[in-house]
């Protein structure tokens, strides 16, 4: 019976990342601060200045562009669970939080910071 029980929980699991998976492919871009009210006005001006140009492109084939703070980056990307690992041409690695996913909204923790993005293709 534990068997059965861990074997449904694994497909089950595998079937949840796959759905994360597809409903990440396109391009994200920067909508607002998540939880803006927690921060003072000057921390949301600084931090709209820094991302308003962020963008994400997750592609089917497990590539991505981003463009954040005025440079352009290309790698690959996986997802395992409720993160976005990802890894640049260039060797750097990443890994951005999944909180909240939605068909074309997804709430996002980067590094320190927690960001609304929106679907745009």
């Amino acid at each position: 019976m534990k068997n059965i029980f861990f074997f449904f929980l694994i497909a089950f699991s595998i079937t949840t990342y796959a759905q994360d998976a597809k409903q990440l492919i396109g391009k994200w871009k920067y909508e607002d601060v998540y939880q803006k009210e927690k921060l003072d006005e000057k921390s949301i001006q600084m931090i709209q200045q820094f991302f308003t140009d962020m963008t994400f492109e997750f592609k089917d084939e497990k590539n991505y562009e981003a463009f954040l703070m005025g440079k352009k980056e290309i790698g690959n990307w996986k997802i395992k669970g409720k993160i976005i690992e990802m890894t640049s041409e260039k060797g750097k690695s990443g890994n951005i939080e999944i909180i909240d996913l939605k068909e074309n909204r997804v709430v996002a923790k980067i590094g320190s910071g927690t960001f609304i993005l929106v679907k745009i293709i």
